[in-house]
């Protein structure tokens, strides 16, 4: 009479292959995950950008000196022509994404330098906490008499910990 079955040493090098591709695939699929969170929002910083100067461009050319309508959302027109914006009612959302659409993994808020007066935001992912450093952040550039070359905004993504 034959029994079938798998013997302990079978069973015991089994159990062993998989701890050791389980070790080694673990870190990699972690990595993979925080490469593509990396990835997304260096992807969001280049739309954010580019529509920040599809603005600039459309404010120059409608010449408008404090204000513009884009898709239905007024947006204020600040220093050299980068849009400044609004804390009040809830509108932050709205003036982004009148912009550029960020989708739904992504929350927008203001920048906590600025949260009490107009200006920047800071876009981060929906399933992270606010204080881990994965963000990108718009800073408009502070309007003042001088005329340095440093007055551009800051555009700024911090991706340490996505």
């Amino acid at each position: 009479m034959k029994h079938q079955g798998f013997t302990l040493v079978e069973i015991v090098c089994v159990v062993a292959i998989l701890t050791i591709l389980s070790v080694t695939a673990v870190p990699r699929f972690i990595a993979i995950v925080s490469d593509s969170r990396a990835s997304s929002l260096e992807n969001v910083a280049s739309a954010v950008e580019s529509a920040i100067t599809m603005f600039r461009t459309q404010a120059m050319m409608a010449g408008a000196t404090d204000k513009l309508t884009i898709n239905g959302e007024t947006i204020k027109v600040g220093h050299d022509n980068y849009p400044i914006f609004s804390r009040r009612n809830n509108r932050l959302q709205d003036q982004v994404n009148a912009l550029v659409s960020l989708g739904s993994n992504f929350r927008i808020a203001s920048d906590e330098d600025t949260r009490d007066e107009d200006g920047g935001f800071v876009v981060m992912f929906r399933d992270l906490d606010e204080d881990v450093e994965c963000y990108f952040e718009y800073e408009p550039p502070e309007s003042d008499d001088d005329d340095d070359d440093d007055d551009d905004a800051e555009f700024e993504v911090e991706d340490d910990d996505c």
